[in-house]
């Protein structure tokens, strides 16, 4: 997040985690790669749906090009604005 953001995030990955899970909205939750456009986790468990946070516009792009390049079908949506 700090390399993306140019900041440290709010909670930590973990906690991002266990957030998400709480929610039961998806089946399983795990964070993506440590390395920026690696996107192994992507092609290791071929996911359903990849969401990503509000403000990243840029991953949301980025992701949909390496799909395109591997030809992967994977629906990447982004979360909304926590009110």
């Amino acid at each position: 997040v700090k390399q993306l953001k140019q900041r440290s995030p709010r909670y930590g990955e973990n906690e991002r985690k266990r957030m998400i899970r709480q929610t039961k909205i998806a089946d399983h939750v795990r964070l993506g790669d440590t390395v920026l456009g690696r996107y192994t986790i992507i092609r290791h468990t071929r996911p359903d749906v990849i969401a990503i946070g509000h403000d990243q516009l840029a991953l949301k792009k980025d992701i949909e090009r390496f799909l395109r390049e591997k030809k992967l079908d994977i629906e990447v949506v982004r979360c909304r604005k926590k009110k």
